[in-house]
Order: structure tokens, then C-alpha cells, then sequence
């Protein structure tokens, strides 16, 4: 009867420690449980992050091409008003070139210099069209 109170003891025994095995089993599953919770929280947030940040770089990318064909465009107007302006140079300097040759005593003013209708006549002739056009 001894044995048995013995064996009944330590069957009460190891049940009692595979209780709390059982209890600290349960406990790890359940922080591994919060621990993968957290963990699959975490890894959403980055995910949403870095998706927000891929549409602000998307946006800002169609921002760049907008403005980078706004730049062109304007670089395309620039470049015909400046062949406009040119051509205006032209068929001023060829005007005064011509009222120059019908009044010689004609003297134009630029910011570098003042010439005479007579002096660009002779640059005229001895230089030819550049020297003409670069007089006004």
C-alpha cells in the first residue's frame, strides 16, 4: 500500500509539472501567436508605406514628365520668338540700310556705338551683310 501511495504521489507529481508544461506551452504559443500578430501588423504598415511612397515617387515622376514637356514646349516657343525677333532685326537693319541709302546724312544710335547712314553704306559695300545687319 505504501508502493502504491508512492506511485500515487508521483503520478501527482508529474501531473502537476506536465501541468505547467502544459500552462508555459500554452503561454509561448500564445506570445507566439501576439508575436506573429505584431509581426504581420509591422509588415503591413511597411507594406502601406512603401506604397504610399511608390505613388508620391509615381506622381512626382508625372509631375517631372509634365513639366519636362512644359519645358520643351516652352523651349520651342522661345526658340521661334527669337527666329521672329531675328527676322525683325533683318528687315529693320535692311529698312535703315535703305533709308540710309536714300538719305546718307541718316545716323543711327545703338547702346555701342552711332553710325552714319553714309559710314554704313561704305561697311556695307565693302563688307557685305554682315557688316549691315550688325549695325542696328
Amino acid at each position: 500500500m505504501l508502493r502504491r501511495q508512492e506511485l500515487c504521489g508521483e503520478l501527482q507529481s508529474r501531473s502537476l509539472r506536465i501541468s505547467r508544461l502544459l500552462q508555459i506551452l500554452l503561454q509561448h504559443a500564445a506570445d507566439a501567436k501576439n508575436v506573429k500578430q505584431s509581426y504581420i501588423k509591422v509588415v503591413n504598415q511597411k507594406k502601406k508605406q512603401l506604397k504610399e511612397r511608390a505613388d508620391a515617387l509615381e506622381s512626382k515622376k508625372m509631375e517631372n514628365e509634365e513639366l519636362t514637356l512644359e519645358n520643351w514646349l516652352l523651349r520651342e516657343r522661345i526658340t521661334k520668338l527669337e527666329g521672329m525677333v531675328r527676322k525683325q532685326q533683318v528687315v529693320a537693319s535692311w529698312s535703315w540700310l535703305a533709308s540710309a541709302y536714300a538719305n546718307p546724312t541718316t545716323t543711327a544710335t545703338t547702346t555701342k556705338t552711332t553710325i552714319s547712314g553714309a559710314d554704313a553704306i561704305k561697311a556695307e559695300e565693302g563688307v557685305g551683310r554682315s557688316a549691315a545687319t550688325s549695325v542696328t
